[in-house]
């Protein structure tokens, strides 16, 4: 059996039951979960890293552990950038359903510094213990490990938990926004909510199976989310509220 278009097949069915629940508190506990994956996965970077030693040459090109300072094609990272800058939005969807509002400003800028220092912590540590070119480096930097590394292997079952935690929660917020744009209600039913779960869920899929490349997805996808942001968006509210 082919498992390449048959595993996200498996996991959207898998996830598709957790993602049609009304309570929003539901998806943000559920998501807790995804800690423990991003705790072990330092753990294993940082072990990876004892490991490995510090490989990083800046002066000399023909060494494999060559690392430009500078890259003509440094651009390709805007679009993931404004993709974390359109996700601010996603997150008032998040706070809106805080018990306790007023810590939104404490409880927001304690997740963005953590999730600053658990991403610049991974891909720095990765990145300069890299033992060969750096062009050998996967999107996904578990593929470069072997399938006998126990470590890589145990990251990989953790990252399936991970894929079956995060979705309800980013299915959520997509959920929430385009159901109160349409309706004026957050959850206007749960056959209205089963459509566009199912809408949403078919996109990613065929997606994962035909064009599995998620440095690009979040590139094109963030370029033109933020595009929105700069020149849709002011003139609708110019258009619609003026």
């Amino acid at each position: 059996m082919d498992t390449v278009p048959t595993v996200p097949v498996l996991l959207a069915l898998l996830t598709f039951p957790l993602i049609n629940f009304k309570s929003p508190p539901f998806f943000t506990k559920f998501n807790i979960l995804d800690t423990v994956f991003v705790m072990y996965l330092l753990f294993f970077t940082f072990s990876k890293a004892l490991e490995c030693d510090f490989n990083v040459d800046i002066w000399n090109e023909a060494s494999p552990n060559f690392a430009a300072l500078y890259n003509l094609k440094f651009p390709a990272l805007t679009g993931t950038l404004a993709l974390s800058y359109f996700i601010h939005n996603a997150v008032l969807t998040v706070l809106r359903n805080q018990k306790n509002p007023e810590n939104n400003a404490r409880d927001l800028s304690i997740g963005y510094a953590l999730s600053a220092i658990c991403y610049i912590f991974t891909g720095f540590t990765f990145y300069s213990d890299f033992p060969t070119f750096r062009s050998c480096i996967a999107v996904n930097f578990l593929n470069n490990f072997g399938s006998g590394d126990v470590l890589s292997a145990a990251a990989q079952v953790f990252l399936l938990f991970q894929m079956i935690t995060v979705p309800p929660l980013l299915i959520y917020l997509i959920r929430a926004q385009l159901s109160y744009l349409a309706t004026g209600d957050v959850y206007p039913g749960l056959s209205y909510v089963c459509l566009l779960n199912l809408g949403i869920i078919s996109i990613a899929v065929l997606f994962a199976i035909f064009y599995p490349y998620v440095s690009s997805i979040l590139r094109y996808v963030g370029s033109l989310s933020l595009r929105s942001h700069l020149h849709l968006h002011p003139a609708m509210h110019k258009l619609f509220f003026d």
